[in-house]
């Protein structure tokens, strides 16, 4: 999940030992007790991380098991790459397991306190939109990103104990249309009445879960 997408520079804490891996060679770059709200920006040749500059363009912080680093102060759980683009920017990615990750997507979304059916409904579609996005771009650098043009995601300052129940009372639960994993994209308001996703993007095939249902709840709102 890329966090930060062309942004110039960014400040990364881990409050233990972590490791600077190369993405690409595998290698050990650096060893570290902890970092503190250390800045790293793109570099002449790869990336600068505090004072120092790394020939790498693309990095992996290993972190301890359980170790919540921070990005922006902003804390986070999983393994943080860097990539420096080509336009000389970074790209900051959050790598992390799906069901961990959809403890904190949820309530991004949605408030803790809907009824528990209603949170593990929306894990259910969550975990689906996630699944097809990461098969469908297979082989690229990240899958979805923590805004709106995804699945917004804040991290672990969004994750609740009702989260955190739903997802795991639906644990690999998705949603599929003979046999196959499908866009079940969402949004806050339809407006009476959804739209078929074909009037929207380009699909294989008009399937009934993505064609346009008429919503009384919606309409008053």
């Amino acid at each position: 999940m890329a966090i930060l997408q062309e942004v110039p520079s960014v400040r990364v804490t881990v409050p233990g030992p972590c490791r600077l891996i190369d993405l690409k060679k595998g290698t050990v770059l650096a060893k570290w007790p902890e970092l503190r709200w250390q800045e790293i920006q793109p570099g002449k040749l790869g990336l600068r991380i505090g004072p120092k500059e790394f020939s790498s363009t693309a990095v992996l912080f290993e972190v301890g098991a359980g170790t919540v680093f921070q990005v922006n102060a902003k804390p986070y759980r999983g393994i943080l790459i860097v990539r420096r683009t080509a336009a000389g920017a970074l790209t900051i990615i959050d790598h992390l397991d799906l069901e961990e990750y959809l403890v904190g997507a949820l309530t991004s979304e949605v408030s803790a306190s809907w009824p528990l059916e209603s949170l593990k409904a929306h894990a259910v579609v969550s975990r689906t939109m996630v699944a097809h996005r990461i098969w469908i771009r297979r082989g690229e650098d990240f899958d979805v990103t923590a805004d709106v043009s995804t699945h917004l995601y804040h991290g672990v300052s969004a994750e609740r104990a009702r989260t955190l129940r739903a997802v795991q009372e639906t644990k690999g639960q998705v949603l599929a249309y003979e046999g196959e994993l499908f866009s079940a994209s969402f949004h806050a308001n339809c407006g009476g009445h959804t739209e078929d996703a074909a009037e929207l993007w380009e699909v294989k095939r008009r399937i009934p879960p993505l064609q346009g249902v008429e919503d009384p709840y919606c309409r008053n709102l």
